[in-house]
């Protein structure tokens, strides 16, 4: 398949993942519980599906970049679970463009990219659509929208060192460890006893299965359009989440009270990626 058709496929499994986790957010399950549950299943389906790493191939400098990658991933899951209780996914992923601004606002300041009029309208309809789609109408929103922005940040870090380490060693492990190093950071941080894991699984449900299923699935496309194409063309095509995340929001009853004014942001907020990007 082509680096377009990854993206694409990533795109939909990214916008999936969204709604999957707000909804197992809404279960009787802490968010430190959920994200060990999600990091354990997900490091043992990884391991089934991929082959094993050779640690004797791994160079020191990548094991480093791995440890930090799986830390910072550990820590982007936390925050990024106390966003989706504050706020519904179709909000969370409007949010998510804002990493196309930062990406234009880079390749401007530090690599002399033009600053074309298409950017700018593009990096206009994305700030438009954040302020209309999600708006900051109470302190908790405003706190989440802060959160959030935090996370897009250290997103934008990790896609880097993603993308360094699977030109240096097979995608298999970039993903294998993906799932395993922040699992193991949260378990030395959190301590949680295996009977209160074991309930977390049982009280989530359908989504203990689910959620590290459709994000091994998004985060081995991801990888694959990465080491085909550009970072820049990739984020804008997996951008597209954002309409996916709408109609999977929708049908699973989000967004209710202002569905139509949903769906304009999500559509104006697609226009304004591809614009900055393109």
């Amino acid at each position: 398949m082509s680096a377009v058709a990854f993206a694409l496929i990533a795109a939909f499994l990214v916008g999936s993942n969204k709604v999957a986790f707000s909804l197992a957010c809404r279960r009787n399950v802490g968010e430190k519980d959920i994200l060990v549950v999600f990091y354990i299943l997900g490091a043992v389906f990884s391991c089934c599906f991929y082959p094993l790493p050779r640690f004797s191939e791994i160079q020191l400098v990548d094991a480093s970049l791995l440890i930090l990658n799986g830390v910072v991933w550990a820590v982007i899951g936390v925050l990024d679970l106390k966003v989706y209780r504050a706020i519904e996914p179709a909000a969370v992923a409007l949010l998510d463009s804002f990493q196309l601004v930062l990406l234009a606002f880079c390749g401007v300041v530090i690599f002399g990219d033009a600053l074309s009029t298409a950017k700018l309208l593009g990096i206009a309809c994305i700030a438009s659509t954040i302020v209309l789609g999600v708006g900051c109408s109470n302190a908790n929103v405003s706190r989440a929208v802060l959160v959030k922005f935090i996370s897009i940040l250290l997103i934008g870090f990790t896609m880097s060192i993603d993308k360094l380490l699977i030109t240096r060693m097979p995608i298999s492990n970039v993903v294998i460890f993906g799932y395993v190093l922040p699992g193991v950071a949260l378990m030395l941080y959190s301590r949680p006893a295996p009977k209160k894991v074991l309930s977390a699984i049982f009280e989530l449900r359908q989504y203990s299965v689910l959620l590290p299923l459709i994000s091994i699935g998004a985060f081995s496309c991801t990888l694959n359009a990465l080491r085909m194409g550009e970072l820049s063309e990739t984020m804008a095509i997996i951008q597209t989440s954002t309409l996916f995340t709408f109609v999977l929001d929708a049908l699973n009853g989000g967004a209710q009270k202002s569905r139509t004014r949903a769906a304009a942001c999500a559509c104006l907020c697609t226009i304004g990626a591809i614009a900055v990007v393109y």
